[in-house]
C-alpha cells in the first residue's frame, strides 16, 4: 500500500511511474513482435511469394530471377 501511495502523492510521481511502466512495456511488446517474425521467416523463409528478392512488392511485369 506504500507504493500506491507513492504513486498518486503528487502528479509528478504519477508522470513518472507513468513513463517507467510505458517504456517496459514498450521494450517486452518489440521483443515479442521480434520474436514472432523470427518464427515466421524461420517457417515460411523470406522473401514472402507476393515480393521480390529484396522484399519490396514486385510488380507484375517484373521478371524474378
Amino acid at each position: 500500500m506504500d507504493l500506491i501511495e507513492f504513486i498518486f502523492k503528487t502528479f509528478w510521481n504519477f508522470l513518472g511511474f507513468f513513463v517507467v511502466i510505458t517504456a517496459i512495456l514498450i521494450v517486452i511488446g518489440t521483443a515479442w513482435k521480434r520474436y514472432l517474425g523470427s518464427k515466421n521467416i524461420s517457417k515460411y523463409g523470406w522473401p514472402p511469394e507476393h515480393c521480390n528478392s529484396v522484399g519490396e512488392f514486385r510488380d507484375d511485369d517484373e521478371d524474378d530471377i
